[in-house]
């Protein structure tokens, strides 16, 4: 499983890296997919991780196994073959008055066509109906598992949510069918079987009793098969005869990078159609309800704005492969919720970005992967009605990946 999904990832980077505006004929350039269904996931005895007190009626109860899942796919299409995307995925378990679990990641994929494929292996036409793809692709995964108290008097007191970041990874097959067709897309419905691999590191708790302090532990394991229904919007290529001018506007997903935890971001060209240094300024926005590393119950609302330069490759050409480099800053508020504590935190940090950047000329695919190290700057901090300024002195190194679309 591991060495198909390498190799498909890497199909994917080489195409991206080298391929310049390919056309794609009548094949939809961009599609999106809204999937639900059942995951299986594959999770240890969580009675180790309760403990229970002589203040709780003891319940023993199975570990968990069963969850269900929602996803949201984005994909962009390379050549008539390939496509690359992102997809993002919530599953949640639960058992009922002790534990919610849930597992939200976020993942770079590549897509192969498989009608595609198979006609040019058999070298014969294939009704366009059906459609076959098959996707692969590296998935960051927040896990958490929350506790719920049974006693009639904790059970009113909030608990915090407990996080394991890891790598994972995931694969599907999906087949669909058109339902309803338009002029510029066409609704699809279909049937998806995958794999999902999301293994957390072990997560230890201390709790304090009467006599000594008692130790508990527990790994969350998202991984399994899943199978579910899938609702797809393909969007069909125009085709017109008037000029289309170059493309000075972009908006993109940023995976990490400046924010650190991401953002959804708006990109302008001041003059890309320079075949010199092109200047660009770009600003975003972020909000997680819930911060991953951090063991309270944090809120962040995030501001990053940039101004980047791209060189190409090749001088004398405005071509899509750039060198970026770029300075920026980012602007933060975090509040703490759901406990007695008034926690609240600003903080600006500038950053400075160099990296690679694919910029279609036209319409088209928005990459990025630079390095983007953050130095820290202010941080306000008010904690129970106290105020404390501080000023950073180290580089945090960060690394970035950006997808979306120029129009």
């Amino acid at each position: 499983m591991k060495k198909y999904l390498l190799t498909l990832l890497l199909s994917v980077s080489v195409e991206l890296l080298f391929a310049q505006e390919s056309k794609c004929g009548d094949f939809p350039k961009y599609d999106i997919t809204l999937n639900s269904g059942y995951q299986r996931i594959d999770m240890k005895d969580l009675n180790a991780f309760y403990e229970d007190s002589f203040l709780v009626y003891s319940k023993e109860y199975k570990p968990l196994h069963h969850a269900f899942y929602q996803a949201l796919q984005c994909n962009y299409r390379l050549s008539p073959m390939l496509s690359i995307g992102t997809q993002l995925k919530v599953d949640q378990a639960s058992v009922t008055d002790r534990f919610a679990v849930l597992n939200r990641s976020i993942a770079v994929t590549g897509q192969l066509d498989g009608m595609v494929l198979l006609r040019k292996l058999i070298h014969k036409p294939i009704k366009n109906d059906w459609n076959l793809q098959v996707q692969a692709g590296l998935s960051y995964n927040v896990m958490q598992i929350k506790r719920y108290s049974t006693t009639l008097f904790w059970c009113y007191l909030p608990e915090p949510w407990f996080y394991s970041n890891r790598i994972g990874g995931n694969a599907q097959v999906k087949l669909s069918y058109p339902i309803m067709k338009c002029k510029n897309a066409q609704w699809r419905i279909g049937l998806s079987i995958g794999y999902q691999f999301a293994q957390s590191k072990e997560l230890s708790y201390y709790e304090p009793y009467a006599s000594n302090q008692i130790q508990k532990t527990v790994s969350l394991g998202f991984s399994g098969f899943n199978s579910g229904l899938s609702l797809t919007c393909q969007f069909n290529k125009r085709h017109s005869t008037e000029f289309v001018g170059p493309s000075k506007n972009a908006i993109y997903v940023d995976i990490l990078g400046q924010s650190i935890y991401g953002a959804v971001m708006y990109e302008r060209s001041l003059n890309v159609s320079s075949n010199g240094v092109q200047h660009s300024i770009a600003g975003g926005y972020l909000y997680l309800n819930y911060i991953p590393w951090e063991p309270m119950n944090h809120r962040m609302f995030s501001f990053p704005l940039s101004y980047n330069a791209s060189f190409d490759f090749n001088k004398t050409k405005n071509l899509p492969n750039k060198l970026e480099l770029g300075i920026g800053v980012t602007t933060s508020l975090l509040k703490e919720f759901g406990t007695s504590e008034k926690f609240r935190s600003q903080e600006v940090r500038p950053s400075i970005r160099i990296g690679y950047a694919y910029h279609s000329y036209r319409n088209g695919l928005l990459f990025k992967a630079t390095l983007t190290p953050s130095f820290l700057g202010i941080n306000r901090t008010v904690a129970n009605g106290q105020r404390y300024t501080s000023n950073g002195t180290y580089v945090v190194p960060l690394f970035g990946i950006s997808i979306g679309k120029t129009f």
